[in-house]
């Protein structure tokens, strides 16, 4: 009878595990933006590893954009940017939809979760700056020229609604989901009439905020993006 074995389980390379305790180190405070690293010589001590490993891991962490690395200096911490959070995400998104493993339903699904909520805290949070500069965005949308214009401007006051809720993480998400929204916005736009009916559910939204009523607000945007949602098939 043959014997039954189990499968191994591969282990992280030793740049992995390296890259996995900084990353933790940084992410848990114990070293902040701006803080130097200490010396490849000094890593490859207190991990035991050698100082090619070390280069190693800090090319990977600098990939992934939290450290900068310099010849004859300290690898240095520093803050990850917002729009390298969205260009990943806007990477995966359309590398899925290219293996139909994301359908354009799936994509207006997470779009209304994230807007409907947008709302809501906008609603409560904005300023009267902010309102201002989403009353100019509906007024430059209802006056443009084309659908270039005019989807310019549509996106303009989802991103003016996500700065509304005064939480950045909110840009950064929408931020990430508008690049693979934008082709289904320019081709709506360019049908007869569109954009008057966007420009009157933004002003509708617009008015709700307004209010400050959350309710009120969501049950408006629920209402355009109910009727945007028909373009993505």
């Amino acid at each position: 009878m043959a014997a039954d074995f189990t499968p191994l389980t591969r282990q992280p390379s030793l740049a992995a595990q390296v890259t996995s305790q900084m990353l933790a180190a940084i992410f848990d405070g114990a070293t902040t933006v701006g803080d130097e690293l200490p010396s490849e010589r000094d890593l490859s001590l207190q991990f035991g590893v050698s100082r090619t490993v070390v280069r190693e891991a800090l090319r990977g962490l600098q990939a992934k954009g939290v450290v900068e690395v310099q010849t004859g200096r300290a690898a240095r911490v520093v803050a990850v940017p917002a729009s390298m959070v969205s260009e990943i995400v806007q990477l995966y998104v359309r590398g899925a939809q290219s293996q139909d493993l994301l359908a354009a339903d799936a994509i207006a699904e997470v779009r209304t979760t994230l807007e409907l909520r947008m709302s809501e805290l906008a609603a409560v949070n904005a300023s009267p700056a902010d309102l201002e500069l989403i009353a100019a965005s509906v007024a430059a949308m209802g006056g443009s020229a084309d659908a270039d214009e005019a989807a310019r401007h549509d996106t303009q006051f989802h991103q003016l609604l996500a700065a509304a809720t005064h939480n950045p993480l909110y840009v950064t998400l929408l931020d990430s989901i508008n690049p693979v929204v934008a082709p289904y916005r320019l081709s709506s736009l360019g049908l007869p009439g569109r954009i008057e009916m966007a420009t009157r559910q933004h002003l509708g939204v617009l008015e709700a905020l307004r209010t400050g009523d959350p309710v009120t607000t969501r049950q408006a945007m629920e209402s355009h993006l109910d009727d945007s949602r028909q373009f993505y098939r």
